[in-house]
């Protein structure tokens, strides 16, 4: 079972980086988001401290949720999840395997890149590792919430503005 639920992840995490595209995305947006803030806000570092954790984790939160369709998508289209749902791997397993793969791909980017984005927000050193211990339990959460979603809208051709009113 083990050895099913490594071979899903890794067959996930290679289709990711062989689109693309959406961890780019992804990332380019996690960036702009975050770099506009001080621009609609203002200079004022003491303040851009104070919110900087909050903007992080909104941006975050989009990020994740931007892509978070094309999880089950794949394997809706070219019927793989059908075979999945009949074979003797619960489930379970397989929703979890995804979850951790795009995880994987999207949100330990996420984590890593929040260090960077909390020194551009003007927070200190004990708030940046907050950040991050957060961020590294949040973003878990963050995915497998979505993709609760992500499993409702599977059969709809534009489900990311659903998954979004979802989540």
């Amino acid at each position: 079972m083990f050895k099913i639920f490594l071979s899903i992840i890794k067959r996930d995490f290679k289709l990711s980086y062989r689109q693309g595209n959406t961890n780019l995305n992804i990332i380019v947006f996690f960036f702009l988001s975050i770099s506009l803030f001080p621009l609609g806000v203002g200079p004022e570092n003491e303040l851009l401290s104070k919110i900087g954790p909050g903007i992080v984790w909104v941006s975050a939160l989009f990020s994740s949720v931007l892509s978070l369709d094309k999880i089950f998508q794949a394997d809706y289209e070219d019927g793989s999840l059908e075979i999945i749902n009949l074979s003797v791997i619960p489930l379970e397993f397989f929703v979890l395997a995804k979850a951790l793969s795009y995880w994987l791909t999207t949100g330990l980017l996420l984590v890593i890149l929040s260090p960077i984005f909390g020194l551009i927000l003007s927070m200190s050193s004990k708030g940046i590792l907050y950040l991050t211990i957060t961020m590294l339990l949040g973003t878990p959460t963050l995915i497998l919430i979505g993709t609760i979603g992500a499993s409702l809208a599977v059969s709809l051709k534009r489900g990311s503005l659903l998954i979004s009113l979802l989540i």
